[in-house]
């Protein structure tokens, strides 16, 4: 399947410089239309997106294959000049970015439901200081989840509003950093999860509606979510 979307480990550097970049993260499991339209709003504001599914090497999710979530993202934004994609561990995507730091401008895009697991977590402040800051990754991080979410320093975020989440007590900050977009779509998109789709795909219902054809084809190719 031939790739036309910048790679980030092919774009040019100085094609980055003093752009504002969002740094989208997360299981993708699969990707489906919710996450597209977090893209598609973010873009109105951003110059690109890195859209990343973290790799693993944690023990309290078992996903599908990284290579094959990889492969739902080049179907649907393979056209897509905007949207960087990345086959880089998180060390890599790190490396790749270390001469741009200063000269860009991070964003971090994340869900409310993350940012509340963060905020009521008896270890928020470790989390804090990890998280999307840009820190140097331990060894033992350089493929994981954790060291995805490391790897680049966010100084302001895109947070989409799942469900019935209100963070309107934040005041406009996600700790100590500012809250630039509060995303709330309208159902049936703001209910869309990872979740339910592969509990439709488990019990043969169709899907059509919650992900975009090249997803479906890409879960039919490597026959997921059945088991």
């Amino acid at each position: 399947m031939a790739i036309f979307a910048p790679r980030l480990e092919d774009i040019p550097l100085e094609q980055l410089t003093g752009k504002k970049i969002g740094y989208y993260i997360g299981s993708f499991d699969p990707l489906h239309r919710g996450h597209q339209a977090v893209i598609d709003h973010a873009l109105k504001q951003l110059d690109y997106v890195i859209l990343y599914p973290v790799p693993g090497g944690d023990t309290y999710k078992n996903r599908a294959d990284f290579s094959v979530r990889q492969q739902m993202m080049e179907a649907v934004y393979k056209l897509d000049p905007r949207v960087i994609l990345t086959r880089l561990t998180p060390a890599g995507i790190q490396e790749r970015f270390k001469t741009l730091i200063g000269k860009v401008e991070i964003v971090g895009i994340v869900g409310s439901d993350n940012v509340n697991d963060q905020l009521n977590s008896p270890d928020k402040d470790k989390i804090s200081a990890m998280f999307m800051r840009g820190t140097a990754i331990p060894a033992k991080h350089a493929g994981t989840t954790f060291g995805a979410l490391m790897a680049l320093p966010a100084t302001s975020f895109i947070v989409n509003l799942r469900n019935e989440d209100d963070l309107t007590h934040l005041h406009g900050m996600f700790g100590d950093r500012p809250i630039r977009d509060l995303v709330k779509f309208e159902p049936p998109v703001s209910h869309f999860s990872s979740t339910q789709v592969r509990a439709a795909v488990k019990q043969d219902q169709p899907i059509a509606e919650m992900v975009a054809t090249p997803v479906q084809e890409v879960i039919q190719e490597h026959k997921l979510y059945k088991s």
